[in-house]
This record gives structure tokens, C-alpha cells and sequence, in this order.
């Protein structure tokens, strides 16, 4: 790959699950006026692709990466998801989303890594947080939750809609205290980013290791898969699972044929009491695509604060995945046979 006349802005959004990181990015490509050409690189934990599906509705090039945290075992895959994206799409500029479980460090030494450094040109990393999520459990138990927030030259305040006052106050005081200051710390609702937010230089110098060397065990999965949005699977007229573990979770996903038909009303009443379900009560982030009728799709996304609904333009199948913490597995046959009588 021959370096380009100029380096591509490359911009890091991260945050923790739920934060509001895809849709930051469907906002920030509803409103692109700019007239460039933009990319998207998107990891996901689990085997089954979400985020890249729904990028799909921003009509920009978008490269997934699933079955790891980009930022460890699948290193390589990300520097030749990038390198695609750089000879065939040829951006002028890119963002990347990795999972709410990835630890910045170790993607931005990937970015500024000898082969890619002469294309990319980091701008500030942005981290989105929900203040509903922060407390000092958290700080305490997720040395990844804290690299996200440390590391981050700007911190955008997500949901604060959604959010106590007191909730926000308490984060914004957090976040004045943390060394070196932030270049910018910014409040918004349903993840609404401006471009002039990001586009600002990343100071952060990296350490040899991140706050806690990302210490976690490798997923037991298949190899990690680069993929063209969305995943592309064998068509099957039957429902298939893939599960996963790693990094202190667990995850399994579901993908269901093109022409199962799910009930608005059946999804909608699950995923708005999910942590009351016996079944689905230890799950920690539910994201699933759902074909309701010949042309509506929805998008129903669960964290442990809140429920959002999307509607989605044609998809290629209906899928889901779930994650729960290591240690709190949930009976994934169980939840299939839920998620079957969820259909017309």
C-alpha cells in the first residue's frame, strides 16, 4: 500500500456498553455536510454483527470486525480491515467504533503502529458516557471503564435526557478532577456529536501498558471475521447461535432467516422489561434487528439504563445478541425458545 498524498482524520469513539457509541455514529453521518467521502471500521465482542448492519442505514463503506476486542486478539484483522478500507474505499475520513469492552491503549497503538501511522492521522479520541452508569463500582471493578474515560481527550456527556441532574453533576465533577484536562467536556441528548467536537488533536501520550495491561482472557470463538456490513452467513432456512466467551463476558447471538416475521408488540413488551425476566434478568446488553413487516425493520437496543427503538432500512436477516457478565451465564436454549415465540 502506497502512503496517500494526505493522512485520513481518524477518529475514535469509545465508550462503555450502552453508552451510545452507533448512534453517535448515524447522527454525526445523517448530518454530514461536508461533501467528503467517510468510512467506518466497527467492532463487536460477539460473533453475531449488529452495529455494522445498522451503520448500513448511514450509506458509507463500513468494515466489521467481530469475535474479539479489537484491541488484543484481533489486532491483525483490524490493520487489514484497515488497510481494505484505505485501497478501496479511500476514505478522507474515518471512524472507528470498538466495542464498549475495548481498551483504547491498545487501539490507538494500532493506529500509530509503523504501517498504518503514515495514512491515519488520530484526531482527539472521544469517549461517550451514560452518567446514569458511572459510579465508583464501576471505576473500581472495570480497569477498561477507567482507560476509557482517562485516555479520551474529549468526554461527551451522553442521555442527559435520560439522566438525574444530580447524576450529571456527579460525572462532570469526576471528570474535572482527571489529569492532564480534557480538551473538551460536553453534555448532550440521544448522542447527538458534532464534527467540530472531534475535530481536535489527541494529546494523550500512550503508556508502554494500559491502566490494567488488559488483563483478560482470550474469547473462546472461532477466528476473528472481517466482514463487509453485515456479517455474511450461508443462507439457511433454520435459526443458527454462536456463542462466545471472553474478556470477563459471555455472549451469544441468534441470526433467523429473511423471512421470519417478528410481533412489534411481543419485542417491544420483552425488551422494555428484560431485567424483570426471569430468563434474560443477568443479561447485560441486548441489541437485536427485527423484520416486523415486507419493508419495516426495528432496532430494539437494551442496556441496563434504558431502552431505544430505530426503525431500520432492508436488512439481509433478523439477529440479536445478548451479553452477561462471566459468572452469570444465562440458558442461551432457554432464551432461543423465547425469542421463537416472539415471531408472527
Amino acid at each position: 500500500m502506497t502512503a496517500t498524498t494526505a493522512r485520513i482524520p481518524t477518529h475514535l469513539i469509545t465508550g462503555f456498553l450502552g453508552a451510545g457509541k452507533t448512534t453517535a455514529i448515524l447522527n454525526l453521518l445523517a448530518n454530514q455536510t461536508t461533501g467528503e467521502k467517510w468510512a467506518v471500521l466497527v467492532n463487536e465482542f460477539g460473533e453475531v454483527g449488529i452495529d455494522g448492519a445498522i451503520l448500513q442505514n448511514g450509506g458509507v463503506a463500513v468494515r466489521e470486525v467481530t469475535g474479539g476486542c479489537v484491541c488484543c486478539t484481533v489486532g491483525v484483522n483490524m490493520q487489514v480491515a484497515l488497510t481494505q478500507l484505505i485501497r478501496e474505499v479511500r476514505p478522507q475520513r474515518l471512524f472507528i467504533e470498538p466495542t464498549g469492552i475495548g481498551n483504547p491503549v491498545n487501539i490507538l497503538k494500532i493506529l500509530q503502529n509503523e504501517w498504518l501511522e503514515p495514512y491515519l492521522a488520530v484526531q482527539a479520541v472521544v469517549c461517550l458516557i451514560d452518567p446514569r452508569q458511572f459510579n465508583e463500582t464501576l471505576l473500581d471493578r472495570s480497569p477498561v471503564y477507567w482507560d476509557q474515560l482517562q485516555f479520551a481527550d474529549v468526554l461527551v456527556i451522553n442521555k442527559c435526557d435520560l439522566a438525574s441532574p444530580a447524576d450529571i453533576d456527579r460525572f462532570n465533577q469526576f471528570a474535572q478532577t482527571l489529569h492532564p484536562p480534557k480538551s473538551l467536556i460536553v453534555k448532550t441528548e440521544q448522542a447527538q456529536l458534532t464534527l467540530d467536537w472531534l475535530i481536535r488533536p489527541h494529546h494523550r501520550d500512550i503508556p508502554l501498558t494500559p491502566h490494567d495491561t488488559h488483563n483478560h482472557i482470550p474469547p473462546q470463538t472461532t477466528t476473528p471475521i472481517i466482514t463487509l456490513f453485515p456479517k455474511e452467513l450461508p443462507p439457511t432456512d433454520t435459526l443458527r447461535r454462536y456463542e462466545s466467551e471472553g474478556f470477563n463476558r459471555v455472549a451469544c447471538g441468534w441470526i433467523f432467516p429473511i423471512n421470519d416475521y417478528f410481533s412489534e408488540e411481543k419485542l417491544t413488551k420483552l425488551f422494555s422489561q428484560l431485567s424483570k425476566h426471569p430468563a434474560f434478568s443477568m443479561i447485560e446488553r441486548a441489541k437485536g434487528i427485527f423484520r416486523i413487516t415486507e419493508a419495516e425493520w426495528q432496532l430494539f437496543n437494551r442496556a441496563n439504563t434504558g431502552l431505544e427503538m430505530r426503525l431500520l432500512t432492508m436488512q439481509h436477516d433478523s439477529r440479536i445478541e445478548l451479553i452477561a457478565q462471566e459468572g452469570e451465564k444465562p440458558d442461551w436454549l432457554v432464551i432461543e425458545e423465547i425469542l421463537r415465540g416472539l415471531k408472527k
